[in-house]
């Protein structure tokens, strides 16, 4: 362990999931998943997962004028795109709701990292809520927190927020929307958040908001002469709660 890397004057602490809270070899077992399971599971799916399955096969036939007439088909197109990272909004849904399908009936295992779950834990006793942004859809990300022999993470968890409600996660403007909107904070400076991406980390913190980089050393390579805190494990990471005296 390194050394610890301390962060004040926080009200509210949201963590990206995969890599960071969540090992970044799930987004293979969910695209798998998907490919193996999304066909027959429209035959019987949400009705949220059958409104983003018909605006994907509107917009295709918009733009490309091609009709997606089976759901063998419609998983076929989504699938292509899951595999080349094309995570548009609808995509990312519908993938989502046959993730939270797998998880919730065991076939896809729950695996969050053991340092997320102590952060949790940590951040409980210390009365600051966490909250997780992700790509993926809300409910996948409900389903990959809660699912667990001991009742899952999920009740240390105050809510989950998606692309579609915060916007990219890479653009300055949905932090700040998160903080401002969201989150409803007095300052920026209230929330910290916690990513392995740097694409995500730097826009967070051009919106003002504290922000540190995990280094797993899956993606990418230790940066040098950041202007933000590193740490490799979330064990290195120590949150305070603002004081209101």
């Amino acid at each position: 362990m390194g050394n610890i890397i301390i962060v004040s004057g926080v009200n509210k602490a949201v963590f990206d999931v995969m890599g960071t809270t969540y090992p970044e070899s799930k987004i293979g077992e969910h695209t798998a998943y998907f490919g193996n399971h999304a066909a027959a599971y429209l035959e019987h799916a949400s009705a949220e997962a059958l409104a983003a399955a018909q605006k994907i096969r509107e917009q295709v036939e918009r733009k490309y004028g091609i009709t997606l007439a089976s759901d063998e088909m419609l998983a076929g197109f989504v699938l292509g795109n899951l595999l080349n990272k094309n995570w548009a909004p609808d995509i990312m849904e519908l993938s989502g709701e046959v993730s939270a399908y797998g998880y919730r009936t065991g076939g896809i295992k729950r695996e969050v990292f053991p340092d997320a779950e102590r952060m949790f834990q940590h951040l409980a006793r210390k009365g600051i809520d966490a909250f997780l942004y992700s790509t993926g859809g809300r409910k996948a990300l409900e389903e990959m927190f809660r699912t667990a022999e001991d009742g899952g993470v999920g009740r240390l968890i105050a809510d989950y927020f998606d692309t579609q409600v915060v916007g990219d996660k890479k653009k300055p403007e949905s932090y700040e929307n998160l903080w401002r909107n969201i989150l409803r904070l007095g300052s920026p400076r209230e929330m910290v958040f916690v990513s392995d991406r740097t694409d995500e980390v730097r826009p967070a913190l051009e919106a003002g908001v504290q922000a540190v980089f995990r280094h797993n050393g899956t993606e990418e390579e230790r940066p040098q002469g950041a202007n933000y805190p590193i740490i490799t494990t979330l064990d290195e990471l120590a949150i305070s709660r603002l004081s209101r005296d």
